[in-house]
């Protein structure tokens, strides 16, 4: 009887020794498993943070360009306005002096009439 429980007993350390083995097994894998995982994440968040910042970076210079677009149609829309200001007056005054000229060949042919 006796050695029938020191069998037993030795089979039960046997099976727990086993399991006790294949439990530090399913942890060695399980913890590369996570490694792997946790490697591929890291490299999926770097990727992604570099091509937001890509992303960013090209936005800036899109807005760049659009600042520089719209300031320089703003230049060229004002001096277009000035163009056209001078041309008037200078028109304006060519009237003026047009009309001037009028008055004084009136006053001429009425004094010669």
């Amino acid at each position: 009887l006796q050695e029938q429980r020191k069998e037993m007993f030795e089979r039960q350390t046997a099976d727990m020794k086993e399991s006790l083995e294949l439990v530090k097994q399913l942890h060695i894998k399980n913890k590369a498993k996570a490694k792997k995982r946790e490697s591929s994440l890291k490299e999926a968040l770097g990727q992604s943070q570099s091509a937001y910042k890509e992303k960013k970076e090209a936005l800036k210079q899109s807005q760049r360009i659009c600042y520089e677009k719209d300031a320089a149609l703003k230049q060229a829309l004002q001096e277009q306005r000035k163009e056209i200001e001078n041309k008037f007056k200078r028109q304006t005054a060519n009237l003026k002096q047009s009309i001037e000229v009028e008055k004084q060949l009136r006053i001429k042919n009425k004094a010669k009439a």
